[in-house]
């Protein structure tokens, strides 16, 4: 976006985001109609704010394509300036990330029902960080237990369970997988620290 002249350039991909073989906006300002109703104060807070003050954006938005589809994009532009300081032009990107909002959105309600199932079961699930050997509990809600490193996580185990919980992690390493195993657990976690 050209700031002195209002030219528009667009890249071939974006007119195929927007279903378009035409210029489906008069910048700065999309036409108001092609985001959607929801996000539209997020657009006029984030993009064209941002534009009015010279300042870089990225934002998540939806909108609604010539052809009425509506696709989830992620908005990104950045100001340059001339030698002196004059706003000339913002560059920027639009990617088309419905794909990766779907799975995301997926992913919430999979990690929903999981919690439902695991309060219902009174279960705990956890996932170890083998970076900063760390554990993160998803627990019931009459166990609750902060992160911990994995030692002391077996502390937290009854100790004549804690020789297989040992062995089922290493072959989980070995292997490059995972493994369920039900073990015993003390009813009051340790204190973190």
């Amino acid at each position: 976006f050209e700031v002195k002249t209002g030219v528009v350039t667009w890249s071939e991909e974006l007119y195929h985001i927007y279903e378009t073989d035409q210029y489906p906006v008069d910048f700065p300002h999309l036409k108001i109609t092609q985001i959607y109703e929801a996000d539209r104060d997020k657009y006029q807070r984030e993009i064209v704010d941002a534009i009015n003050l010279g300042i870089p954006f990225d934002v998540d938005l939806r909108i609604i394509t010539q052809k009425g589809n509506i696709r989830d994009v992620q908005s990104q532009g950045c100001p340059l300036f001339d030698s002196s300081g004059a706003l000339l032009r913002y560059v920027g990107t639009v990617t088309d990330i419905s794909d990766r909002k779907q799975i995301e959105k997926s992913l919430e309600t999979r990690e929903a029902y999981l919690k439902l199932v695991m309060e219902i079961a009174d279960a705990i699930a956890w996932e170890r960080n083998l970076e900063i050997d760390q554990l993160t509990f998803t627990s019931s809600a009459y166990l609750q237990y902060p992160p911990l490193s994995f030692a002391e996580a077996l502390n937290v185990c009854h100790p004549d369970d804690r020789d297989r919980i040992i062995q089922a992690h290493q072959t989980a390493l070995a292997e490059l997988g995972y493994f369920q195993i039900e073990h015993r657990v003390l009813a009051t976690p340790p204190a973190s620290g």
